[in-house]
Order: structure tokens, then sequence, then C-alpha cells
């Protein structure tokens, strides 16, 4: 569930080097840690209610995304993986709403924290 991060065939047939290999999973242990560090905010988020509200199956969604399998929009909206970043839009255009309203507690989980290290780089330099 989690190789959903950024794990796909296109990213894996391209890792040929080992140069390119260590390279993924350098990235792929990156993603990792992010989700782990976030996967509560993740866990609760908006995608569910919203394609309810439009009256939508999760395999409507999964057509108009272009995904073959819809469970990976049941794994999105329990929380147990993310969307990739061209996903994350499809998905708010689908149900008419701005992205960051998707997942909109971390959202503003992660504006806190940019506020915190703001105020500390502002308090630095005075």
């Amino acid at each position: 569930m989690i190789g959903a991060l950024t794990c796909n065939d296109n990213t894996l047939n391209k890792a040929t080097t080992s140069n390119n290999f260590s390279r993924l999973i350098y990235n792929y242990s990156r993603n990792y840690n992010s989700y782990m560090k976030y996967k509560n905010e993740i866990a609760v988020n908006n995608l569910k209610r919203l394609r309810l509200g439009r009256g939508l199956r999760q395999q409507d969604v999964a057509m108009l995304i272009g995904i073959a399998y819809p469970d990976r929009i049941s794994h999105w909206e329990k929380g147990t993986a993310v969307p990739s970043i061209i996903n994350l839009f499809r998905l708010a255009k689908i149900y008419e709403t701005l992205p960051h309203k998707l997942y909109l507690t971390l959202s503003r989980k992660l504006s806190n924290e940019m506020k915190e290290i703001k105020s500390k780089l502002v308090s630095k330099v005075i």
C-alpha cells in the first residue's frame, strides 16, 4: 500500500543503473518517512465525503482519473495510501474543490509548521 506513494512500473523501469536505483530507493524512503510522520493527518481526509456528495462510486472516480482498479480510491479514502500530485489535482477537479481541501487537516498542520519555522528564521535575522 505504501508503495503507491512514489513507486510505479515506469519509475522502476527507469532504474536501470545502480545510480538510478539508489536514487529511487532514497526518494522512496524519504516519501515513506514523510507519510509516516503525517499518517494521522492523511487518514483524516475529505475524499469519501466529497465523492458521496457528488453521487459518485469509487468505480466512477477511478474511471474519471484513468485508474484501472477502484480499490486505489478506497486506499486513498482510508488514508492507507496517498494519490500522486497529478491524481490529487484530478480529484480536486472532479470534486470541484481546491487540492488542499481534500486533506484539510494535513494542510492546516503543515501551515502551522511553516509558520513556526518562519518565525524562527525571522528571530534569527533580528
